[in-house]
């Protein structure tokens, strides 16, 4: 399973750092067709339409905030991408409730497109030099190198 996950990410991941726009314009367009296919009913053709639909709600958000965290291991970027996928179908389901809109095919359609607006985002480019970090010092420490014996 492991081996799975870390070659599905890998699959995910453009050569480049940022990913071409035309690879993120496709991979958007999939989305929104996998998601419109399913609320038009493709899923229930499926003997297991419901599975195939929970299967996307949950991994069309989780892989593509999974994309957008190069730096971090593949497992790491999937279980904050699975939480994230998590949020965001809360808030979809508790904004489409609160409005009194609430339909689950339009519900299917509206996680895809935000997903396919994540997967259109680019990726931040950070510069090779290493990122200046705070590190504790305490107040002896601080005076000691200024000069001033405590």
């Amino acid at each position: 399973m492991r081996r799975d996950v870390v070659s599905m990410m890998l699959v995910l991941r453009p050569p480049g750092r940022a990913g071409s726009l035309g690879g993120r314009l496709r991979a958007a367009a999939l989305t929104i067709a996998g998601g419109t296919g399913l609320a038009v009913g493709v899923s229930q053709s499926v003997p297991s339409g419901r599975a195939v639909v929970l299967v996307y709600l949950l991994a069309a958000p989780a892989l593509a905030i999974g994309r957008l965290l190069p730096s971090f291991s593949a497992q790491v970027a999937l279980s904050i991408g699975a939480a994230g996928a998590v949020a965001i179908n809360a808030l979809v389901a508790l904004t489409m409730l609160a409005a009194d809109a609430w339909f689950p095919a339009a519900g299917i359609v509206v996680v895809g497109l935000v997903s396919a607006l994540i997967l259109l985002m680019p990726r931040a480019e950070f510069p090779d030099q290493e990122i200046n970090r705070c590190t504790h010092v305490t107040v002896n420490d601080h005076l000691i190198s200024k000069g001033v014996n405590t």
